[in-house]
C-alpha cells in the first residue's frame, strides 16, 4: 500500500515540478512545498507514508529506494543539485538533512505550531546545501 501511495504522491509532485525550469534548488523547494502541503492537508496519509515503521527498511537499503517513487524522485533531485552546484556533500548526506527538515517542518505546520513560510523553506534549503 505504501508503494501505491508513494507512486501517487510522486506523480502529483512531478506535475508541479514540470513548472520548474532546470534549477535543482528550485525543484527541491517545489518538492518540499508539495510534501509539506500534503502533510498539512492529509496528515494521516502522510504519516503512514513518511513515518510508517514498516517503511524504515526502505531508507536503509539503497536498492529499495526504486520501489518508492517519492524517495526515488527526491534522490534524483538531490543528485542533480549536488552535480549542478558542485557540492562537497554526498547525495546521501544531503538527503538525510533535507528529508529530516521537510518531515519536521511539515509536522510542525500540520499540528498548527507554525505557519508555512516559503522564504523559510528556501533559506533552509540554501543553508542545508551550504550556500549563503
Amino acid at each position: 500500500m505504501a508503494e501505491i501511495v508513494s507512486k501517487r504522491f510522486s506523480e502529483n509532485a512531478e506535475r508541479q515540478l514540470s513548472q520548474v525550469q532546470g534549477d535543482a534548488l528550485d525543484e527541491l523547494v517545489t518538492l518540499g512545498e508539495f510534501i509539506i502541503s500534503e502533510i498539512e492537508s492529509d496528515p494521516n496519509l502522510t504519516d503512514f507514508l513518511l513515518f510508517n515503521p514498516s517503511i524504515i527498511p526502505v531508507y536503509l537499503i539503497e536498492s529499495n529506494i526504486d520501489t518508492f517513487e517519492l524517495l526515488k524522485l527526491t534522490h534524483h533531485i538531490i543528485a542533480k543539485l549536488v552535480k549542478q552546484r558542485d557540492l562537497s556533500q554526498t547525495e546521501n548526506e544531503l538527503f538525510v538533512k533535507v528529508w529530516a527538515f521537510i518531515q519536521g517542518y511539515g509536522s510542525l505546520i500540520s499540528r498548527g505550531a507554525v505557519k508555512y513560510d516559503r522564504h523559510l523553506l528556501l533559506t533552509a534549503a540554501t543553508q542545508l546545501i551550504g550556500e549563503k
